[in-house]
């Protein structure tokens, strides 16, 4: 199960110095990470082994005059299925003498990261695997303390408003229903939440809520569900449409002030749906 986000890395290496300094953009910074590809210099036969949402490791070093592979196509190389690349020792755009890389990076909505160069790769490699652990152990724990609250309010109220105000106290966060045409049906608020029925029937209603929803699969966080922010009220919300077969029957999602609602949220979403909205 995906539970670390191009977002989330790029703040955990903010605390080892790192940055993003090209290619930071919402959607991309939004993409799962799902693995990490150990640093070495990479040669063009070596693309075609790097699977997707992999966040790849290399040092300013691989990439010389004369290099095989330059920073600039690597970029282009990974940009379309790999999570994001980390360079140890790339300069800030400001200092850099070789535009290409970091244009290429805007250009494709693909997040380059820099970290100092004395960065010591292979501890930050077992790191970032570590704190993927770590991320996934979290989610799993959210679902499945989601799941037994929804359990345990079946026997008290099966009903569907029922069920969506135990969501709503297990998670702190609105819980929403809307029918396949995006109209409310119905919603459920936690207990003392910063804000009334009418800011969330606002933020429902702004253009930041109504944007598409691509239907997409469990573990696919990132491009397809991305937490819409921005709402009014300085809230947002995390959404994923419940399928039947191809078929789109409704939405379900999680709506709180900003800070509150992560990308963990839309795994829970996408594990408790059938839970909400099946029986």
């Amino acid at each position: 199960m995906p539970a670390l986000v191009i977002r989330e890395l790029a703040q955990w290496l903010a605390e080892r110095n790192g940055q993003v300094v090209a290619g930071a953009s919402p959607p991309a910074l939004d993409r799962a990470v799902e693995g990490v590809v150990r640093p070495r210099r990479f040669l063009p036969r070596d693309l075609d082994a790097i699977d997707v949402h992999e966040v790849v490791i290399a040092s300013i070093d691989a990439f010389p005059p004369d290099a095989d592979l330059s920073l600039e196509a690597l970029v282009a190389a990974l940009a379309e299925a790999q999570a994001g690349l980390i360079v140890a020792g790339l300069p800030p755009r400001e200092a850099a003498r070789h535009p290409a890389p970091y244009q290429a990076a805007d250009a494709l909505a693909f997040p380059l990261i820099a970290i100092p160069f004395a960065t010591d790769l292979t501890n930050l490699a077992n790191a970032i695997d570590a704190f993927q652990r770590e991320r996934a152990t979290h989610v799993a724990r959210l679902v499945r303390d989601a799941r037994a609250a929804l359990t345990h309010a079946r026997h008290d109220d099966p009903s569907l408003p029922g069920l969506l105000a135990a969501c709503a106290r297990q998670t702190g966060l609105t819980c929403i229903v809307e029918d396949e045409h995006r109209m409310l049906l119905t919603l459920a608020m936690p207990p003392g939440a910063p804000y009334g029925e009418t800011k969330v029937n606002e933020a429902l209603a702004s253009l930041a809520a109504r944007r598409a929803v691509r239907p997409a699969t469990p573990d696919g966080l990132g491009e397809d569900i991305p937490v819409q922010r921005h709402l009014p009220g300085e809230l947002a919300r995390a959404i994923v449409p419940v399928m039947e077969g191809e078929a789109t029957i409704a939405y379900l999602s999680l709506l709180g002030p900003d800070a509150c609602v992560t990308t963990d949220a839309v795994e829970v979403l996408w594990r408790i749906a059938p839970d909400v909205l099946n029986e």
